[in-house]
Parts: C-alpha cells; sequence; structure tokens
C-alpha cells in the first residue's frame, strides 16, 4: 500500500512539474541563458579591464623611461593620450607627470599651471590633490613672492597635512630669499621643534639656521614635539 501512495505521489509531482514547464519554460530558459550572457560578461569585463590598466601602466613607464632620458616632448605626448584613454588612476597620474615635464623643460608657468589644475580638481584622489598642490609650491618658491607662497601653502599648512613640513621649509626659504630674517628665523624654528621632520629636511634647517644665526637673528626657543 505504501508503494502505491509513493507512486501515486510521484505521479502527481511529475505531473505538476510537466504543467509549470509548459506555462513558464519558455521563461526558465531565457533566465538562464541571461544569468550565463551575465556571468560571461562579466568575466569578460574583468579580463578587458585588466588589459586596459596593463596597456595603460606599459605606457605609464614608457614615458617615465623617457623623461628620465631627457626627452621631455615624446613623454608629454604620452601623458597627454593617457590622460584622454588612459584607465583607472592612470589619467589623473598622467596629468601629474606631465606638469613634470614642463617643469622639466623649463616651463615652469605652464607646469604650475597644470599642477594648480590638477589640486583644484575636485573629481581627483585628495591625496594627489595635496602632492600637485606641494609641487606647485616647491616649483614657485623661486619665482613668487613671499605673500604668494603664504597663500598657496595656507591650505597645507591649515591641516594635519603630510606634506606641511614641505611646506614650511619653502616659507622658510621664500622668506631667506626674501630678506625677511624674522620670518625666516619663525619657519625655521617650526621646523626644529618637531622630531617627526625628516632627517635629510632636519640637515638642510639646520644649514639655514646657521645662516640666520650668521646675519644676526634669533631662532625662537621652542619646546619639542611630535
Amino acid at each position: 500500500m505504501t508503494d502505491f501512495f509513493r507512486e501515486v505521489d510521484e505521479e502527481l509531482r511529475n505531473e505538476r512539474m510537466r504543467s509549470i514547464w509548459k506555462n513558464y519554460g519558455k521563461w526558465m530558459i531565457a533566465a538562464v541563458i541571461l544569468l550565463v550572457a551575465a556571468v560571461g560578461g562579466y568575466r569578460f569585463y574583468l579580463y578587458w579591464a585588466e588589459k586596459q590598466a596593463e596597456a595603460s601602466g606599459d605606457q605609464y613607464l614608457s614615458a617615465l623611461n623617457l623623461a628620465q632620458d631627457g626627452d621631455q616632448a615624446a613623454a608629454q605626448a604620452i601623458f597627454k593620450n593617457l590622460e584622454k584613454e588612459g584607465y583607472r588612476a592612470y589619467p589623473e597620474l598622467a596629468r601629474l607627470r606631465a606638469a613634470g615635464t614642463l617643469l622639466a623643460d623649463g616651463k615652469t608657468a605652464e607646469g604650475i599651471m597644470a599642477l594648480d589644475a590638477l589640486a583644484g580638481d575636485a573629481s581627483v584622489m585628495s591625496d594627489l590633490r595635496d602632492y600637485a598642490r606641494i609641487e606647485a609650491v616647491l616649483a614657485a618658491v623661486d619665482g613668487v613672492s613671499y605673500e604668494e607662497l603664504e597663500k598657496r601653502t595656507a591650505p597645507i599648512l591649515a591641516s594635519n597635512n603630510p606634506w606641511r613640513y614641505l611646506a614650511q621649509e619653502a616659507m622658510a626659504l621664500s622668506a631667506w630669499k626674501g630678506n625677511r630674517l624674522d620670518e625666516t628665523a619663525k619657519w625655521v624654528g617650526e621646523l626644529k621643534k618637531n622630531n617627526a621632520v625628516p632627517q635629510g629636511m632636519r640637515q638642510r634647517i639646520r644649514l639655514l639656521e646657521e645662516l640666520v644665526i650668521a646675519a644676526g637673528g634669533k631662532i625662537p626657543a621652542q619646546d619639542q614635539n611630535g
């Protein structure tokens, strides 16, 4: 008797499945096809994205090598192409390096302008914008007034920015260049008091301190911190 009921139950289930397949079978097939297509499409996209990134990386390295060899024009052309067609972070990196080739080629005003544009672009990641900003500051030290450099360094100095020590050093150099002995001493003192200042910079600041003292200036006495 148990076998009979089992056979009846199985037959009913089979009949139900035939009915479901008759009514919805084509939709089920379509759903499976779409799922397979979606998975295949996603895998193709990952493959394509990886290849695009590799191609951009190869072009970027090629441009860096050209720039290092002194061929700034050829490097600039590749960087400009990457700005338009590069993948992932390469367009932004290319903008930064393109500005660097202008500076290396003696086109300081154009290079600073390109760095300013990058630093002011809200779509660019903040770390890269900060780096562009400090690069513009360093490029501008010899060509702008103390007041102008003060404006440029303000966003960096106003926060716990990792580039603030370079900004302070730039201000110290600008002050010294402009015969501002008191301001030079102030910035040197700011850098001396901070234990987190890199060793190489600390050595440069020590030399500037000696110049200030030799000129009759006095470095403010401040407690060290870090």
